[in-house]
């Protein structure tokens, strides 16, 4: 699993605690990378929809604050 040889003497169930930190990791990276993707999916599909208003000829309405 790990880089242990099979000369070392390491328990199990530090074995299994050093692997699962590491899945924690990889799974939090993961997650954060989706929702990157989300985040950037949402903005262009908001662009397209942008563009479409603007080209069917529709009136823009421009707030100011």
């Amino acid at each position: 699993m790990e880089k242990t040889t099979w000369t070392d003497c390491v328990r199990n169930e530090e074995e299994l605690i050093r692997v699962k930190e590491k899945r924690n990791i990889i799974l939090y990276r993961i997650k954060r990378r989706n929702a990157k993707l989300d985040c950037f999916n949402l903005r262009i599909c908001l662009l397209k929809r942008v563009i479409e208003r603007r080209l069917d000829g529709e009136k823009e309405e421009v707030m100011y604050y």
